[in-house]
């Protein structure tokens, strides 16, 4: 039995010329957001987060929103908290746009601190024992 040929499978955005794809991310590395590029090319979410991918410049890789892991969170928190680092210092020297991030790792590790301070005065239930005997 003979079965017909399929078509090659295209790509979903394979109907949007190069020029397209190239001008919208041009437009998001100049300034525009991409809420607006989306709605000036009819594009959906994911494909202009894929051609910022595949056609942005170093200009998009500067852009994005830098990551911190929790540990790097922390660090910067002691940082702050010993006083080897600034608020102003630390937005420069970790590319932060705001205060107010800074704040919220100095509160979380602080709060993380006083939970552990907490569970380490409280002795176990068993410890107590002996010290009963004695009594």
């Amino acid at each position: 039995m003979l079965t017909p040929k399929q078509a090659p499978r295209r790509s979903r955005n394979s109907h949007y010329a190069i020029s397209v794809r190239q001008e919208s991310v041009r437009l998001v590395e100049s300034g525009w957001s991409q809420q607006a590029v989306r709605q000036q090319f009819g594009l959906g979410h994911l494909a202009l987060l894929a051609w910022l991918q595949c056609y942005g410049t170093a200009v998009y890789a500067q852009m994005r929103r830098k990551q911190f892991t929790a540990v790097q969170k922390q660090h910067i928190a002691q940082e702050l908290l010993d006083g080897r680092i600034r608020e102003d210092e630390a937005l420069f020297k970790y590319e932060l746009p705001l205060k107010k991030t800074l704040r919220q790792w100095v509160a979380a590790y602080r709060a993380s601190e006083s939970g552990r301070l907490t569970a380490e005065a409280d002795p176990p239930a068993d410890a107590s024992a002996p010290l009963a005997a004695q009594l």
